[in-house]
């Protein structure tokens, strides 16, 4: 490999700092004014430089917001990657992959508030294209459930369906904290999730009298 030259390297993280304060003002910008109302010169002004250095980077607003959906979708592969011990039990394989999920979105919330603002215009790609992502992050899955399953840990169902339900039941629980205008955190959440991702939220008829661990609060 070529080595860099030292000249090269503070202007490289020139760069590279100039890059990740536009694409932040760009992510403030968005989340606060919406994607439509923002424009190259909110986002450049909000940044504290000129429009001209915005456009050497991003041609428009649209590639703008595809650089953030990239990076994001990066980091979370890369955090993925970091967090989940692939040699544990399937169980708790899937409590770090619950925990990793709503922490992700907790600390990414302003990104994610643009998409469902969103959601019309940018929504159903994102999202068709954010569960293969996470398909692609978590490799081990498949294969401990798999193994689980044959060992008789886990019921036998279709990997892909219980995926995109556990998928679709954290969707849901970040919909509400969204709705509740983000208060509190998303990892008080776990436990709850937990319950009723692994156990369900029916109690066996034969269980009805005892102490139901799962509180239900409106």
């Amino acid at each position: 490999l070529r080595r860099v030259p030292d000249a090269e390297r503070p202007r490289r993280r020139k760069q590279r700092d100039a890059r990740a304060r536009i694409l932040q003002s760009a992510l403030d910008e968005f989340s606060e004014n919406g994607f439509h109302q923002a424009t190259i010169d909110s986002i450049a002004e909000r940044a504290g430089i000129a429009k001209g250095t915005v456009y050497r980077y991003f041609k428009t607003k649209e590639d703008l917001f595809n650089a953030l959906k990239e990076d994001t979708m990066s980091e979370f592969v890369e955090l993925a990657k970091r967090e989940v011990t692939k040699d544990a039990g399937v169980l708790q394989i899937l409590e770090s992959v619950i925990k990793i999920y709503l922490g992700f979105f907790e600390k990414n919330s302003a990104f994610f508030k643009v998409i469902v603002q969103e959601q019309k215009d940018f929504g159903p790609e994102f999202s068709e294209k954010f569960i293969n992502v996470l398909i692609l992050a978590f490799p081990g899955l498949k294969r401990a459930c798999w193994k689980a399953s044959r060992d008789g840990r886990l019921k036998q169902m279709n990997y892909f369906t219980v995926f995109f339900g556990m998928v679709g039941f954290l969707n849901g629980v970040i919909q509400k904290w969204l709705h509740d205008g983000g208060e509190g955190s998303l990892m008080a959440e776990v436990e709850t999730v937990k319950e009723v991702l692994f156990y369900g939220f029916a109690v066996p008829p034969d269980q009805a009298e005892q102490t139901n661990p799962l509180k239900v609060i409106s």
